[in-house]
């Protein structure tokens, strides 16, 4: 629900994943506003006709180093895994990628945490600082054994797959596809799924600074 009460919300994240605990549908629900997770009781929900949470936990900025956190999925072992936002730093022309983590349900605190990108510290001193953020934007998932993290990158033609119990990284992309930097912007991958074997992702390849094709419109023949 969208209000100010102690089991309201003014700014909840998107939902990514819906899942079933003890014959129930859950969801993981992260309130940018109040700082916390909230677990969601989808069918409690649906049968009271008012949003239920089983669980509602704070979480510490000094944990995330003050950062946003835009994904939650739990985890085989009953932790959460999370991301955490780009930082960026105007000032300084410099921005600090996203970076994935365990969260322990117990204490809240970071198990473990990885790095997609090489650094830890990028400067953008050649690139609008409105942009700062795009190279390292993307969406993910978890795979079905929750063992593997996958992150569709939005603004390059690639998909990585991160092994979370061997810290293996794998990068692959479309064959053909273009790999080098232009002044013109382009959308790659907008959603990302995942079952046991496979990962479905949604790729536009679509100059960003065109209009998209209004819905309805037919754009090609099957």
């Amino acid at each position: 629900r969208k209000g100010n009460g102690p089991l309201e919300t003014t700014n909840a994240s998107i939902i990514h994943n819906i899942y079933e605990e003890n014959g129930e549908l859950k969801t993981i629900v992260y309130d940018h506003n109040k700082f916390r997770l909230m677990i969601c009781n989808i069918s409690k929900t649906i049968e009271v006709g008012t949003s239920v949470y089983d669980t509602i936990i704070p979480l510490s900025r000094q944990i995330t180093n003050g950062r946003y956190v835009s994904y939650t999925s739990p985890t085989k072992d009953g932790d959460f895994c999370i991301r955490l936002n780009v930082q960026v730093f105007e000032e300084l022309r410099k921005v600090v990628p996203p970076k994935f983590a365990i969260l322990s349900r117990d204490n809240m605190q970071l198990k473990k945490e990885y790095n997609i990108f090489r650094d830890s510290i990028v400067d953008f001193s050649e690139v609008d600082k409105w942009r700062a953020e795009d190279p390292f934007e993307g969406h993910q998932a978890l795979n079905r054994d929750k063992n593997k993290f996958v992150y569709a990158m939005t603004y390059l033609p690639q998909i990585n797959i991160l092994d979370l119990e061997t810290n293996k990284l794998k990068s692959v992309r479309i064959k053909g596809t273009r790999i080098e930097t232009t002044k013109e912007q382009y959308y790659y991958y907008t959603v990302v799924r995942t079952d046991k074997d496979y990962i479905y992702a949604l790729y536009q390849d679509r100059n960003s600074w065109i209009p998209p094709t209004p819905a309805g419109t037919p754009v090609d023949k099957i």
